[in-house]
């Protein structure tokens, strides 16, 4: 960094100390202490001034962003969240209250604080609502000019979240909502969350595809599920830096924060029209989706079996199997248990006896469980199943063990007391 920068950065640090409404002492503290990464970048990037096009709003400032709901982000336009199957949600979240959500009417939220903690002591200093006015998407982003903006602009948030028919974000339930509230509640301000749904996209996205994929951060999911590429993207974590950089009269990267965090926001919708489309494993003109297809199949399973439906699980446990590669004993098992729910006891014990005889593992144990089952309720075979029994339990002896084997031993001690005493 050059010197005439250095100095003019020195400078508006001082002109920063004098101003009419001083930062607090503790903040100018934590400002001093935290190290500058200007070094690491070249001039262009970094800027003393405030962030572009921010308008006022009352007390604090905002910066509005439109784009057309034609408009692509990734491979998806953003208007594609009116095809989305109306009870994908509500299944793949575990929340009725989703049930035929509407997209068109939420509010897609996305923070970036100063911690990840909770408390009085962490800024939400800039607060991204996305939403759909006609055609348009309009991304409005609340800033912290200064701390003392904060009640200001958390009431106009909650405003703005309030007159949406739902909230849809990306770990939002779990960080973003509970940052706002403790804010919210400090300055006197009601916040809305509870009156509306919440769709948190993490928990879906994780349940279909975080085992076909590195990780289940949300840039993982928008760049294999939609395409999304971003050029010279600001980490997250550099964030807080970049306020903190600000506040002091430091050379700042605001902008590229008001970058990342936009594109957070259109992430949010079409990752909520890719899982909409989910269902039928296609968009709306028939195009197949992107992402682990091997890994769709076996959420979907999975999310079926769990709502008690196991006749359309077994369509989705057939196609995981044609398409997953490696050890599929345990979706094989977990086929094969569809099969017996659903009137096919016999391909059922096929896969059972398969699983049992090609390995040595707990899994073979229970598939030998249950073969003992078929044949003591279904074959009338009691002796048939005390001899199974007796696999299983010198099965478990040997590749079980502390409570896995002592609830296997349990349950064999019923079972078998119960056919030798039938065979008595």
């Amino acid at each position: 960094m050059s010197d005439s920068l250095r100095s003019r950065l020195r400078r508006q640090r001082r002109e920063t100390e004098r101003a009419a409404r001083p930062l607090p002492e503790w903040l100018l503290s934590r400002l001093d202490e935290r190290l500058e990464d200007a070094d690491e970048l070249g001039e262009s990037e970094l800027s003393i001034d405030a962030p572009e096009r921010l308008e006022e709003e009352g007390d604090f400032a905002a910066r509005i962003e439109s784009r057309c709901a034609e408009e692509p982000h990734g491979d998806w336009r953003l208007e594609e969240v009116d095809e989305v199957a109306p009870d994908a949600f509500a299944r793949f979240a575990r929340d009725a209250s989703l049930d035929e959500v509407d997209l068109r009417g939420a509010v897609y939220l996305d923070i970036e604080t100063t911690g990840l903690s909770g408390g009085a002591g962490v800024y939400p200093f800039l607060v991204a609502l996305g939403a759909f006015a006609g055609e348009e998407f309009r991304v409005w982003q609340g800033f912290l000019r200064s701390p003392d903006e904060e009640p200001a602009m958390l009431a106009a948030a909650a405003q703005r979240i309030g007159s949406a028919s739902c909230v849809v974000s990306f770990f939002g339930k779990s960080f973003d909502r509970h940052r706002l509230e403790d804010k919210m509640r400090v300055h006197g301000v009601d916040p809305p969350f509870d009156a509306l749904p919440h769709l948190d996209l993490y928990h879906p996205c994780a349940r279909l595809y975080r085992g076909g994929l590195p990780d289940g951060r949300l840039q993982t999911m928008e760049r294999a599920l939609c395409g999304v590429r971003r050029e010279d993207d600001l980490d997250g974590a550099h964030a807080p830096a970049a306020w903190f950089d600000f506040l002091a009269g430091r050379a700042h990267r605001l902008e590229a924060v008001f970058r990342h965090n936009l594109d957070d926001v259109l992430s949010l919708v079409t990752i909520a029209a890719h899982l909409g489309r989910a269902p039928h494993e296609t968009r709306a003109d028939g195009t197949p989706l992107d992402g682990p297809a091997g890994m769709r199949a076996l959420g979907l399973a999975r999310l079926a079996v769990d709502r008690g439906d196991r006749e359309a699980a077994l369509p989705w446990f057939e196609r995981a199997i044609e398409r997953l590669e490696g050890d599929l004993r345990s979706v094989r098992f977990q086929r094969a248990e569809a099969l017996r729910f659903t009137g096919e006891p016999e391909r059922a014990c096929e896969e059972y006896a398969a699983l049992a005889g090609e390995a040595e593992d707990e899994l073979s144990v229970r598939a030998l469980i249950e073969l003992a089952k078929e044949a003591e309720h279904r074959e009338r075979d009691p002796s048939g199943a005390l001899d199974r029994c007796t696999e299983a339990r010198r099965t478990a002896g040997r590749v079980c063990a502390g409570r896995a084997l002592a609830r296997y031993k349990a349950d064999l001690d019923k079972r078998e007391a119960r056919l030798r005493a039938r065979l008595g």
